[in-house]
């Protein structure tokens, strides 16, 4: 589990202890403060629970094991969630393109240019939002003249990270247009 603040946990390892000493009165105190340190504690609002329960506040004792309950609900649907999102091919896609990427440097910098291209290229098609191995490509492409395909790179970059003015403004510097003054 995840603590959200540390002094929480030292006061519901406290509470936990004075749990097994039968200091239910003090472990209820503990479990409060550890909550107050962190709300969504559900492990705490448990433990809280147990200790309400051993001193006969049957009322307490049920609104905190039903915070915990939604607490752990919400913590699991988290974790539903994320995995969801996570896409291991995707995620291995993007790994591989860094690789390929980092491997195209070495290259480029041995002055092997078609090696680098050649990884670049790849690491692009694996990683559709792969900006490192599209700015390697532009970068080498302008070394060999190659514009149009520079500026298409470019275009590429724009549309992957839209909030970066620098590709527009380089694309409008390379097709030879006036570009707006820098704020």
């Amino acid at each position: 589990f995840r603590v959200g603040d540390p002094r929480s946990h030292a006061f519901f390892v406290t509470g936990q202890a004075q749990m097994q000493l039968g200091q239910f009165d003090k472990a209820k105190e503990s479990f409060e403060a550890a909550i107050g340190r962190w709300p969504d504690y559900a492990e705490a609002y448990r433990s809280l629970g147990t200790a309400c329960l051993r001193l006969r506040l049957k009322a307490d004792a049920a609104q905190a094991m039903r915070k915990a309950t939604e607490l752990r609900s919400k913590a699991q649907q988290a974790r539903n969630q994320m995995r969801a999102e996570y896409d291991d091919f995707a995620e291995s896609c993007r790994f591989a393109a860094d690789i390929y990427s980092a491997a195209a440097r070495l290259f480029a910098d041995r002055q092997n240019l078609a090696s680098a291209v050649r990884l670049l290229q790849r690491a692009a098609a694996l990683a559709p939002q792969h900006l490192e191995s599209r700015q390697g490509l532009a970068a080498i492409y302008r070394l060999q003249g190659k514009t149009p395909e520079v500026i298409l790179l470019m275009e590429e970059m724009a549309r992957i990270d839209p909030d970066n003015p620098a590709y527009s403004q380089e694309i409008a510097r390379l097709r030879g247009q006036p570009q707006p003054a820098a704020p």
